[in-house]
This record gives structure tokens, sequence and C-alpha cells, in this order.
């Protein structure tokens, strides 16, 4: 590492060096990377020999190697209690977190099962977000029964909520509009946070990014669940409530959430409680996504963050306005 070299917030994985290594690691033939995407993580397609995988590298700071571990590890249970999820594979070392020597720090990479199929948004059918939402279910039921706690951050709503506005103020202060907006959702939500108390069953280890790009419809129709990044301690009906968020205000709206709902409460019933939190949560989720690409402006670009803003900021009114109509 070159001491007098530039600081930069943050690298790109050379897509040939990676192949060479994953190429070593894991003792594969005919290695090839493509980097699809690089924002909460850098997402690479792999493909060796007649095999196909997705590795994925975290950024510096984002994850520890333990909560990076505690997340495959918590993928690996589902999968061994029959939820159709995209398991990781270790290293000829038995490694899980390959650590990267980047210019911005240490980085890891996790080599995880290619599941084909198409993401729910360009599949979405009442049967296909039934089936989503099944899905969901099955894994809120099975993460009770996990037989230690794990290394995770927790989803805490009031913490989401006040870590969005902090980076809305520090990355896009010349947008009062945004910036006024956050105000009244935090000041609309804080009564509502103050009387979450964790119950059994309502709170524990959730999914914490249930939106429709994080499930695979495969070639049979069945259901996939990907991308545990923001797995942790949480309320299930923040997880329920991330989908409803995400097809708010399209046309299928009512039939889709029907479905999702409908395939949830096949296996998991919603108390009164958790029903009513539905639109609290759905306001905090709205919140949450300004906060996040606020947060990263500094890698994902500020022009990224104005391309979707003002879509952002109508669906966190419309989140707000419901909630407050009742």
């Amino acid at each position: 590492m070159d001491r007098n070299a530039f600081p930069i917030a943050k690298s790109v994985l050379a897509p040939d060096a990676l192949a060479q290594h994953i190429a070593l690691q894991y003792q594969l033939e005919q290695v090839q990377c493509q980097l699809l995407t690089a924002t909460m993580r850098d997402v690479y397609r792999v493909s060796a020999a007649h095999q196909r995988f997705m590795f994925f590298v975290y950024p510096t700071g984002h994850r520890t190697r333990e909560e990076i571990l505690a997340e495959w590890q918590f993928v690996a249970f589902l999968a061994a209690h029959g939820i159709a999820v995209a398991p990781a594979y270790p290293t000829t070392n038995g490694e899980l977190a390959l650590p990267f020597d980047a210019p911005e720090g240490r980085r890891y990479g996790v080599l995880s099962m290619y599941l084909p199929g198409e993401i729910l948004r360009r599949r979405s059918s009442p049967h296909t977000v039934a089936a989503y939402g099944a899905q969901i279910a099955r894994i809120h039921v099975v993460a009770d029964t996990l037989p230690m706690p794990l290394a995770r951050p927790a989803n805490n709503p009031r913490q989401i909520v006040q870590d969005a506005l902090t980076a809305a103020e520090r990355a896009i202060a010349d947008r009062a509009d945004v910036l006024t907006a956050l105000h009244h959702a935090r000041d609309v939500l804080l009564p509502h946070m103050a009387q979450l108390v964790p119950v059994a069953s309502s709170y524990g280890l959730i999914h914490g990014d249930v939106i429709r790009a994080n499930a695979i419809v495969g070639p049979d129709a069945t259901v996939s669940v990907i991308d545990f990044d923001l797995c942790g301690l949480g309320w299930r009906a923040y997880d329920i409530a991330s989908y409803l968020f995400a097809i708010c205000g399209t046309q299928d709206e009512v039939r889709l959430r029907t479905a999702f709902l409908d395939g949830y409460m096949r296996i998991r019933p919603l108390s009164q409680m958790e029903q009513e939190l539905l639109p609290v949560f759905a306001a905090v989720r709205a919140v949450f996504d300004i906060g996040v690409p606020a947060s990263a402006i500094n890698s994902w670009g500020r022009a990224n963050i104005d391309a979707f803003l003002d879509g952002s900021l109508a669906q966190l009114n419309q989140c707000i306005d419901r909630l407050l109509s009742g």
C-alpha cells in the first residue's frame, strides 16, 4: 500500500484479477467475472466452466467480519430448514469471507449460489407475490428456532429515521423540501415508535429488505429470497411493510397487497398490533429509502440521488398522509 496515495472513498475490484483470485481460492476453472451493480455491496456474476455463482464485495466499514459471517450463517440455517435461499460457498480452506486489502481499507467478499430466474418486479402476479409473502413468513418462523444469537445490527426504526435525517442534512442540504418532509415524518413517527415494545414472535430476526428486487422467480415459478445484508433483530411487521411500501402507488397495489398478506398469513398469522404497525413501518421504510443513498453520496454520487429524489419524496409524503388519515 502506498502511504502517499490520495485517499479514495471506494474502490472497484478489477473483474479479471478477481476471477484469477476466485479460481485460486475455490479451485475453479475457466473463471470469468462481470460487475453487475456497485451500491450497498458490489455484486459480480461469476462463471466457471459449467457453473455459475454470485460474488459479493462489502464496502470498507459497512460490516465487520463477524457481522458478515453471521449473515451467511443465517442464510445457511434457513437453507437447512427448506427455505429457498442462496447459501455461501467456503474456500478450499473453509473460509466464507475472503479479505481484500483495497486502497480504502479491508474489504470482504463472499461467493454464493446463483439462482436462475427473474426478479419479482418483472414477474409480479398474485401467485408469485403470495409465494414471496409465504417465504418471508417461513423465514420469520424458522428464525425463532435459531439455537444462538447472531452478531447482527438491529433494525431499530427510531435509529433508521434519525440516521436518514442526519445523512440528508449532510448530503442534500440544498433540498429544503426533502428536509422539511423528513423532519415532519420524524415528528409524526416518534410517538408511534415510543410505544414499541419487543414482543416474542412479533420481534426477532428479520430479512430487513423485503423488496421486489430481493425475490427471484425461478423458471418453475419457485420464489427464492436473496440479499440478507440488512438482516438483524427487528419487528416482523417491518419486513411486511417494506414490501407494501415497494408497491405503494402502483397500478396493481391493492391486488398485490392482498396476495402478499394472504401468502404470509397462511404461514404466520398477524396479530392486531402487527397489522396496526404496517402503515407506521411503511413510513419508516420511506424515510430509509431517502437516507440510504444520502449516506452513500460519496460513493454513489449526487446524480444517482437526484435521479429518484422527487419520486422518493412523493412516496414519503403519501405514506405519512396515509398514516395520519388512519
